[in-house]
């Protein structure tokens, strides 16, 4: 993998993240709402990059890493929904 590909993983890794974490301070809430949308609509978003990138035009080596593994990859973390799931679990919610 060369430098410049790192590059482009870690700027769409930098916007996924600002991104989820912009969501999850805008709905606060008894549940996390902010986990589930992003979740599925991260899922989805990485379902039609995939598709395009198969049967579509296709996608440049830069933009796969760039939306799909560091975009994608840090807006849809499981450790946020992980750790949201226990603590309504020890809440009893």
């Amino acid at each position: 993998m060369s430098l410049e590909q790192m590059m482009w993983i870690a700027a769409g890794g930098a916007l996924g993240t600002l991104l989820r974490a912009l969501i999850t301070m805008r709905f606060r809430g008894l549940f996390p709402w902010s986990t589930l949308f992003v979740n599925v609509a991260g899922s989805l978003l990485i379902g039609l990059l995939v598709a395009w990138a198969r049967f579509g035009p296709g996608l440049e080596h830069w933009q796969h890493g760039f939306d799909i593994g560091g975009f994608c990859g840090s807006f849809t973390t499981f450790s946020s929904f992980s750790y949201q799931t226990a603590v309504l679990w020890r809440e009893g919610r």
